[in-house]
C-alpha cells in the first residue's frame, strides 16, 4: 500500500526516531494511528529520505518507569496498618465508613503489612513469619469481604522483605502466602510507593521523612502539582501548599500504637502517632481522625442505617431506594 508522506506524518517520524524508536515500532505506532499498514520497508525508506538513519534507537533492555494512574473514582484510603500491630477498632472504623459510603474500591498506600520478620532492628519480641502470616488472615478476610477491588503500593515495611534478601525476593513474591486466594482475585500490587488518582490526586508512601505535620506533604505538592495524600510518618493533619491551592494531608494509620515495640520501648523527641484514613468521594476527600465524633457516624448502623440515604446516588434517591 502506497504512503503518502505528509508534513505532518514526517514530522511524526521524526519524533519517534529522535525518541530512539526502531523502524518496526514505528511502523506499528504510525500504523495503527493512520488506521492502514505502513511495512518496515516503507518506514526504512522514508528514514533515509529524511536523514533519520543514523540514530541512537532504544536500548532493548532498559525499563522504563511509569507509576500507576487509577481513573478518578470513589476509593477509601488507608496507610500505615502494620498487620499483625494494627488495631481493630481503626479497621473497623474503616470498614463501617466505606460501608457507608457504599465504597467498593480500597487503597492501601504503604504498610499494610509490618513485615517484623524481615526488620533489621533487634526485638526481643519478634513473632516470626509463621505467626505473622497466620494473624493477618483474618484481616485479609475482611478485606476481601468488604471490597471488590484492592489496589496496594508499596512501603517501606514491605521493603523489608527485598532489603533483607538483597532484592531476590519481594513481597510480590509472598503476596499469596499472607493474603491467600484475594492475592489473584481482588489485589493489584504495586512496587511502586504511590498512586496517582485521576488528574488532581497523588497518594504516596515516600521515602521522605519530617517531624513537622504535613511538611513533606507541601513539599510534594509543590513538586507534582496535586493535592497530596501523604502517610509513612504516622501523623495526622491537613492544610495547603505555599500556594494555596493544592490541598495537603498527612493521612495517620490504622496501627496500634501499643502494640508496635520500638515505639513504646523507646523514647524520642517525634510527634505522636496519630490513627486516620480517608474516603475519597466525587474527587473529594473526608479525612476521618480521632476527632471525629464516631458516636454520631454509628448511628448510620444504629438507628436503621438512616445515613445511607446521605450518601446513595441521586438516581436512587428519586427511585425511593
Amino acid at each position: 500500500m502506497t504512503i503518502t508522506w505528509t508534513p505532518v506524518l514526517v514530522s511524526r517520524l521524526k519524533e519517534l526516531r529522535l525518541a530512539g524508536t526502531p523502524y518496526a515500532e514505528c511502523a506499528e505506532i504510525l500504523g495503527n494511528e493512520l488506521g492502514k499498514p505502513i511495512s518496515y520497508d516503507q518506514i526504512s525508506m522514508a528514514a533515509r529520505r529524511y536523514r533519520l538513519t543514523n540514530l541512537l534507537e532504544k536500548d532493548a533492555l532498559a525499563i522504563t518507569y511509569q507509576p500507576t494512574t487509577l481513573p478518578m473514582d470513589d476509593y477509601a484510603i488507608c496507610s500505615d496498618v502494620h498487620a499483625p500491630f494494627h488495631s481493630e477498632l481503626w479497621v473497623n472504623r474503616f470498614l463501617m465508613m466505606a460501608d457507608l459510603f457504599r465504597v467498593k474500591k480500597a487503597i492501601m498506600v504503604g504498610d499494610l503489612l509490618d513485615c517484623q520478620f524481615a526488620s533489621k532492628w533487634y526485638s526481643e519480641d519478634s513473632v516470626g513469619l509463621d505467626k505473622e502470616i497466620d494473624s493477618v488472615r483474618s484481616l485479609f478476610n475482611v478485606l476481601g469481604s468488604a471490597f471488590e477491588k484492592i489496589y496496594w503500593c508499596r512501603g517501606n515495611h514491605e521493603n523489608r522483605i527485598g532489603m533483607m534478601t538483597d532484592g531476590a525476593v519481594q513481597l510480590r513474591h509472598l503476596g499469596r502466602s499472607f493474603a491467600g486466594e484475594l492475592w489473584d482475585k481482588k489485589i493489584s500490587y504495586s512496587r511502586y510507593d504511590k498512586f496517582f488518582v485521576g488528574d488532581d490526586w497523588m497518594l504516596v508512601h515516600p521515602k521522605s521523612y519530617r517531624q513537622a505535620v504535613i511538611s513533606v506533604a507541601r513539599e510534594l505538592a509543590a513538586k507534582y502539582l496535586r493535592n497530596i495524600i501523604n502517610t509513612h510518618g504516622h501523623f495526622v493533619g491537613s492544610g495547603y501548599d505555599k500556594s494555596g491551592r493544592f490541598q495537603c494531608y498527612d493521612l495517620g494509620g490504622l496501627f496500634d500504637v501499643s502494640k508496635v515495640d520500638y515505639a513504646q520501648l523507646n523514647t524520642t523527641t517525634h510527634p505522636a502517632w496519630g490513627n486516620g484514613f480517608g474516603i475519597l468521594r466525587a474527587g473529594k476527600l473526608w479525612h476521618f481522625t480521632e476527632n471525629d465524633d464516631w458516636d454520631y457516624w454509628a448511628k448510620g448502623f444504629d438507628e436503621g442505617r438512616a445515613l445511607h440515604l446521605t450518601f446513595a446516588p441521586v438516581r436512587n434517591r428519586e427511585k425511593g431506594d
